[in-house]
């Protein structure tokens, strides 16, 4: 009996070791985000039961930074004039794990919270959507990207006994923030009016936050100036800058995405690097996206920026 409880409490403490050198190495592994250099993988769509909806990423608030042990984008610290950076080819990471039938360690920056978070996920074919990981990602600078956000102030509702498109898809002033679609991420309203213009009188979808419920869900909208006295074609007052970032009431949980299933594109990989409105997904690998080329001014005025869309 003495022996049997001596090795117990070996395989205790043996546990325990294992524990916080896994912790250690973790710390180790985060440290190497310094917050300096702000481009990652901003997750996009998360697709329901699949490796990334386990690993719980949340859409457009979460940005992959680190896989293994290393950051994906290398830092330039040390380089020689002439010499590449040292990025991480981060598919083919993800499809030798797949291969392998082993993990992936990401380190996760989220711009809700503002803090980093290690997670594990095992990408597979095997899982039943599309894609290894079952999202869709996209390079993107998450500096600032917590104040560069289209926020819903005023809803037009009752205009000539129409309703709005903004009122109809069930924008909430004041608690809705727009994020950005499949493919895009709306950080003007410029961008908005763009996307709301290439699809007048048809249906699209848009990532909505809410400062009330704290999850990111898909709102259905149609474009239209068929409505009231034909002016506008949201029916929204939308406000941006410095005065319509994210409240501090919110900013204490990652937040939480509702999942939809996509079907799986045959011809995907003809459409890879595309900025385009369809979620188009390879099986063999995920779809990363170049960010929309444009002007980002972190420097904003006191005073509100508002459009009537």
């Amino acid at each position: 009996m003495g022996n049997s409880t001596s090795s117990n409490d070996e395989y205790e403490d043996q546990d325990q070791d294992d524990e916080q050198q896994q912790d250690n190495d973790n710390d180790e592994y985060a440290k190497q985000f310094d917050g300096i250099d702000t481009l990652g993988y901003r997750v996009l769509g998360v697709q329901p039961d699949s490796p990334a909806s386990k690993a719980g990423l949340v859409s457009f608030f979460d940005f992959i930074v680190g896989a293994n042990e290393k950051m994906l984008l290398g830092s330039g610290e040390h380089l020689i004039e002439g010499e590449e950076y040292d990025d991480i080819d981060f598919p083919l990471l993800l499809k030798e794990a797949s291969e392998s039938k082993t993990s992936v360690t990401l380190l996760v920056w989220n711009i809700k919270i503002q803090e980093k978070r290690i997670v594990q996920l095992y990408p597979n074919n095997d899982w039943g959507g599309a894609g290894l990981l079952g999202v869709t990602i996209k390079l993107d600078n998450y500096g600032g990207a917590d104040e560069r956000l289209v926020r819903v102030l005023e809803i037009m509702d009752d205009i000539d006994n129409d309703k709005s498109p903004a009122f109809l898809a069930g924008l909430q002033p004041m608690k809705d923030f727009l994020l950005g679609t499949t493919s895009t991420t709306l950080t003007s309203t410029d961008i908005l009016s763009t996307i709301l213009q290439c699809n007048i009188n048809q249906i699209i979808e848009l990532y909505v936050y809410n400062t009330t419920t704290d999850v990111v869900r898909i709102v259905t909208v149609h474009p239209t100036y068929n409505w009231g006295n034909g002016d506008s074609i949201l029916g929204a007052v939308l406000g941006t800058g410095y005065l319509h970032r994210l409240p501090q009431s919110c900013r204490t949980t990652i937040g939480k995405s509702i999942e939809r299933k996509v079907s799986i594109n045959s011809n995907a990989d003809n459409n890879k690097g595309n900025d385009n409105m369809n979620m188009n997904f390879s099986q063999d690998d995920i779809k990363i996206e170049p960010t929309l080329e444009m002007e980002i001014d972190d420097d904003y005025d006191d005073d509100d920026d508002d459009d009537d869309d």
